[in-house]
């Protein structure tokens, strides 16, 4: 193991010292900008360590070796941009660039996020911040035309409103051609309540309902109705010790097309595992849900810059109709910025 301290004018120089020195191998410890003669300088810590691996242990500490350097690389780029942050130069923004800026930190956009927004900024002055957003946060609504697909899945936590949001889709779909025929297909079985709910909302929205807890089910489920236009599918949630691809492999629906139904109120946490879980091909987009409980809606731009998913639609409250929206980025602008609601309604 070796330690050592690394200073330099500007983040950059300092870690370019650690890794001549040191190598790629090396972890950040601490980084803190310092005065030195009343200069600002940066100071950087940073740690090599060879440990000894013999061949046997190779094979069995392989995958923990692997989330060692997840981790590494985790602390190593929040340093990184905790030694960028203080270097961001406000005053060379316009007022309305920083006070988005501001605004966005408050709401818990990431700092990497906030850091390439601030670069893109400077390069093109005078610009909105709502051109760069919109390359991170991208859209493709919710209806016949962007997702012809015949069989959507919907996935997600439980909690999230994943069963409402399906009979809300379905809707959104009725509306858009009132003589389509839409069949929810129910492989939430073990849960009565899920079942009871779907089944009910079906009903009272005259859309063909079926069960199914397998994949063999599925199948029969798809092939007796052969004259519908779409079939959603509203998927179990996931344990811990299972996941996505597991699930839509024993349901037969690798190739359907997968809606994930997240909260913008799940903790960063949560939602860095959830996305962990869910992290499959088969998800296409995002459904933001339960928007009329939420607080802040930054979660939304950074799962979105992270996973590069879409956003396909917005659910709210709690009835039925007039609670979900294709997604629309003029709607999206004023749920972040001003926290409005599609319908016009205020955020909580």
């Amino acid at each position: 193991m070796q330690t050592k301290v690394f200073t330099g004018n500007s983040a950059k120089e300092a870690l370019n010292k650690v890794k001549q020195e040191l190598g790629g191998d090396a972890v950040i410890l601490t980084s803190r900008r310092i005065e030195e003669n009343g200069v600002s300088r940066y100071q950087v810590t940073a740690r090599l360590e060879t440990p000894e691996i013999t061949p046997g242990e190779a094979s069995s500490t392989g995958s923990q070796g692997f989330d060692d350097i997840r981790q590494e690389w985790s602390s190593l780029r929040e340093n990184i941009l905790a030694l960028m942050k203080p270097g961001l130069r406000m005053e060379l923004l316009t007022p309305r660039q920083k006070a988005s800026l501001e605004y966005l930190q408050r709401e818990g956009v990431d700092d990497e996020i906030i850091v390439s927004l601030y670069r893109s900024l400077l390069a093109e002055p005078g610009s909105s911040v709502l051109a760069p957003l919109a390359e991170m946060v991208g859209l493709q609504a919710w209806g016949y035309s962007a997702w012809q697909g015949r069989i959507h899945a919907v996935a997600g936590p439980f909690g999230s409103g994943k069963t409402v949001t399906a009979v809300r889709l379905a809707l959104a779909l009725k509306d858009e051609r009132p003589e389509s025929r839409i069949c929810l297909i129910n492989a939430d079985c073990n849960r009565g309540h899920s079942r009871l709910v779907l089944r009910h909302y079906a009903e009272l929205s005259g859309f063909a309902y079926k069960e199914a807890g397998n994949g063999a089910e599925v199948l029969r489920a798809v092939k007796e109705n052969p004259g519908m236009d779409r079939f959603i599918v509203d998927l179990p949630g996931i344990s811990c010790k299972d996941s996505l691809t597991g699930m839509l492999a024993r349901f037969g629906l690798h190739k359907s097309l997968v809606h994930l139904i997240l909260s913008p109120n799940y903790a960063p946490r949560q939602i860095k595992a959830m996305l962990g879980s869910y992290n499959c091909e088969a998800v296409k987009s995002i459904v933001w849900s339960k928007l009329d409980e939420c607080f802040s809606f930054g979660t939304m731009v950074n799962v979105c810059a992270d996973t590069g998913l879409p956003i396909s639609a917005l659910s709210y409250g709690p009835g039925l109709t007039d609670s979900l929206c294709a997604a629309d980025q003029s709607m999206l602008w004023k749920l972040l910025f001003k926290r409005e609601l599609p319908k016009g309604g205020a955020a909580d």
